[in-house]
């Protein structure tokens, strides 16, 4: 009965994961207190004092806060962005500011430059923006004429399918146009979120969260699927809806080999520990019991593949869901 109720509770929740599209998903920040690559290894690195914010469900830690040009992301040097691509973002402008960005891959200001500005005024009271420059006199550009409401969550997608730049604002199409260019296949080394590659270093005020990049133009369905997005979309965190372990930390995380689960009030019971993947996939399944004195237990991931996990520890009538990253 108890796996029968597990699989259908799971079966459930992953109706809303599939809700998030993840074809062709090539790099995830949801920015939970780091800067890390939720599906690979592209890893941001804060330029500054890394600030993080409450995200638009209440948790603390759990979005970037940009709050001017000194404190963006850096990303590393890649073959980012060419032909067709989504990204999807959640943000909350706090501030006018000229020009501010969400994300500039580029080798140089107007240099094979992909932009995302949150808006395309010099007073920062403009709609936001999306445009591919591959020198200061070949560009392609769409300007949306509707300004981002000031401090209020938004969510915002810029796809670029073919020639046509497209940008949707809280699951609407607010616009598009026809360009001449697109991305080309460059390999490039000025790539930011929350950062501006123009040479008067155009600022950025606003909390980032979400930031999500595809190799590929979405489509209308699914950039309501994102900006319906759940939350705390965990394909394990109504599983028999048990009281929450407390008292229990697991580390390191990042982790290449083994993560280390440290309790400090369980004493003979049975543990048990379940992976699942991103899409609510069972990966791994683990069975200990925990002894008098004994506080901490040993889980193996070497075995894993690079990306993000869901770690469900149960037992008796406690449980505990926590997401971890494997490198």
């Amino acid at each position: 009965m108890k796996n029968k109720l597990l699989v259908c509770l799971l079966g459930l929740n992953l109706v809303s994961m599939a809700q998030v599209p993840t074809n062709s998903l090539s790099a995830y920040y949801p920015f939970n207190n780091n800067t890390l690559d939720y599906v690979g290894t592209r890893h941001g690195v804060s330029v500054g004092v890394a600030q993080y914010g409450t995200d638009r469900w209440g948790a603390t830690n759990a979005c970037y806060d940009v709050v001017d040009n000194t404190n963006y992301i850096n990303l590393p040097s890649d073959y980012w962005i060419h032909g067709d691509y989504s990204i999807s973002a959640w943000v909350m402008v706090k501030q006018e500011m000229p020009f501010p960005r969400l994300y500039d891959f580029a080798n140089g200001y107007m240099i094979n430059d992909v932009v995302g500005q949150l808006s395309h005024s010099g007073s920062g009271n403009m709609g936001p923006a999306m445009g591919y420059c591959i020198n200061a006199n070949t560009e392609s550009h769409y300007f949306s004429p509707n300004a981002l409401s000031l401090n209020d969550w938004h969510h915002i997608v810029y796809i670029s399918s073919g020639y046509q730049m497209l940008i949707y604002v809280d699951g609407t199409l607010d616009g598009s146009v026809v360009g001449n260019y697109m991305p080309e296949n460059i390999f490039r080394t000025k790539n930011k979120i929350g950062g501006s590659n123009a040479p008067l270093n155009d600022a950025t005020n606003a909390f980032i969260d979400d930031f999500r990049l595809y190799d590929r133009a979405i489509t209308p369905e699914e950039v309501t699927q994102l900006f319906n997005e759940p939350e705390n979309s965990n394909p394990v965190s109504v599983i028999e809806n048990k009281e929450v372990i407390t008292n229990l930390s697991v580390f390191p995380n990042p982790s290449t080999n083994q993560l280390n689960v440290d309790f400090r009030s369980f004493s003979n019971k049975e543990v048990t520990f379940e992976i699942y993947d991103n899409i609510g996939k069972l990966v791994s399944i683990q069975k200990t019991e925990t002894l008098i004195g004994q506080n901490k237990v040993i889980v193996k991931v070497e075995s894993l593949a690079n990306g993000f996990y869901y770690l469900s520890i149960s037992s008796g009538d406690k449980s505990k869901n926590i997401k971890f990253v494997k490198n």
